[in-house]
């Protein structure tokens, strides 16, 4: 008599599928991961302190790392090198709600699109923040993707310079995965989205927000890893109504913050 094999268990850090990850996120954790993919994100935006009333000019979203070896920030590359035009018109740099004195870059790659800083411990004491920590980990197709970031046509100006920020928060798939880059399409429609926002809304000013990857233990305990940061969020006005968000993979960036 034949002895039916047992099931393959699933490798060790293995992705899970969007519709796990969405049971997790709507469950009772869901709080926690919304908090997780938010905790390690802050906007990061600049403005003229000579104007009569500032305003800010350009903003994106920075992703908060810890390593054993280093505490660093990331961004896309394209919004420092905005922060980089705009500076020659007398700008101050302000995370969040703290002033800080410009960015000390680590290093920096127009190729991925993606740009590492040095920060202070007691910035992110101040701003409340929770690093997600290393090793980085990229997804596979089809899984269960976090995202999270701040569009600069969703904040409002309490008084000036005081700003209300409605950041972006989703659980999504990634659709297309490379060694270099993470391809994301988010439905209009989908009911996963954790704010008031519109989908078909301008999405710009997410850029270096996180791309956080839900994987598994061989015991099915759920873990989170950073697998991207965003580069390119682009609304796609066709008939499916999808929004196309580009990540770069998070691996390129090593413990000590410098890109391959």
């Amino acid at each position: 008599m034949r002895v039916p094999s047992k099931p393959r268990p699933w490798p060790e850090g293995h992705p899970i599928s969007l519709a796990k990850a969405k049971a997790l996120v709507q469950g009772p954790l869901g709080a926690a991961y919304e908090k997780i993919a938010l905790s390690c994100s802050a906007p990061l935006c600049w403005f003229r302190p000579t104007d009569n009333l500032p305003r800010i000019l350009h903003n994106g979203t920075m992703t908060v790392v810890r390593t054993h070896r280093k505490l660093f920030g990331i961004t896309a590359a394209h919004v420092v090198r905005q922060f980089n035009v705009d500076q020659q018109k007398g700008v101050t740099l302000q995370v969040k709600d703290q002033i800080v004195e410009g960015l000390r870059i680590i290093d920096s790659s127009s190729k991925r699109d993606l740009t590492t800083f040095d920060l202070e411990e007691q910035l992110i004491k101040n701003l409340g923040l929770e690093p997600i920590e290393w090793p980085f980990q990229l997804p596979a197709e089809g899984s269960g993707l976090l995202l999270a970031g701040y569009p600069g046509n969703t904040r409002v100006y309490a008084e000036p310079m005081q700003i209300d920020w409605s950041p972006f928060f989703a659980i999504t798939t990634a659709k297309t995965v490379t060694l270099d880059q993470i391809t994301i399409l988010v439905p209009a429609d989908d009911d996963s989205v954790k704010n008031s926002l519109p989908l078909d809304c301008d999405l710009g000013g997410i850029s270096g927000g996180p791309v956080i990857g839900i994987f598994e233990t061989k015991s099915y305990v759920a873990f989170h890893r950073l697998s991207g940061v965003i580069t390119d969020p682009s609304y796609d006005k066709n008939e499916f109504s999808v929004e196309r968000i580009v990540g770069a993979a998070a691996e390129a960036i090593t413990e000590l913050g410098t890109i391959r």
